[in-house]
């Protein structure tokens, strides 16, 4: 039996560290922009490449943590694809549940840090969810996919039908709450512990 078993979308960052940029806000400070030059050339301080998506991170943590821990994610069969299923394997993440699908790439973001704050552009490509056959295990975490994700959340309701004893733990993306907010409805009373910023709550 696994500890936790996470679904959701991975994804290779490829974090900036810039200092050459400006921060214009409105008069209460409440809406603010970065501000570059058009057309110029960006000087860069710092560049990393990192495991990054909501999934992966609870995965990597709790794995760390000493659970016995598992992922469902789709990645593209390519070589950001690659790089996070060596990266779930060094961790130490049962990747029987990972799907590398042919057709489309993997998700990625460039994160531009700047003065303490992130600003991402986050590249989602096109999937198609649906649950393997899962094991027992004493956690699920859902957390954030994009597209057709109401078949998924109706599998995992039956996955909860199967299994009454597994607890639910969740996530959801603020893609989930605009996109079908009736579908997350039905899935919101099995949940114990819900995760939400500030934005998604409201």
């Amino acid at each position: 039996m696994f500890d936790l078993i996470v679904i959701g979308d991975s994804t290779m960052d490829t974090i900036l560290m810039i200092d050459d940029a400006q921060v214009q806000c409105d008069l209460k400070k409440e809406h603010c922009k970065i501000c570059f030059n058009y057309a110029d050339k960006i000087p860069i301080s710092q560049t990393t490449q990192s495991l990054g998506g909501n999934a992966a991170n609870i995965a990597a943590g709790c794995k760390r943590l000493g659970l016995k821990t598992a992922i469902v994610t789709e990645l593209g069969d390519d070589i950001n694809g690659a790089l996070i299923k060596q990266e779930f394997d060094k961790v130490g993440i049962d990747t029987s549940f990972v799907r590398l699908n042919p057709k489309n790439e993997t998700r990625y973001s460039v994160v531009l840090s700047y003065l303490g704050e992130r600003t991402i552009f986050s590249y989602h490509a096109k999937r198609k969810y649906s649950l393997p056959i899962l094991p027992e295990t004493k956690w699920l975490y859902y957390t954030s996919v994009v597209d057709d994700f109401r078949v998924l959340q109706k599998q995992i309701l039956n996955y909860f039908k199967k299994h009454p004893d597994c607890h639910f733990a969740c996530n959801p993306g603020s893609y989930h709450l605009k996109k079908d907010l009736t579908g997350f409805k039905q899935v919101l009373p099995k949940i114990e512990l819900l995760f939400v910023n500030k934005e998604e709550a409201e």
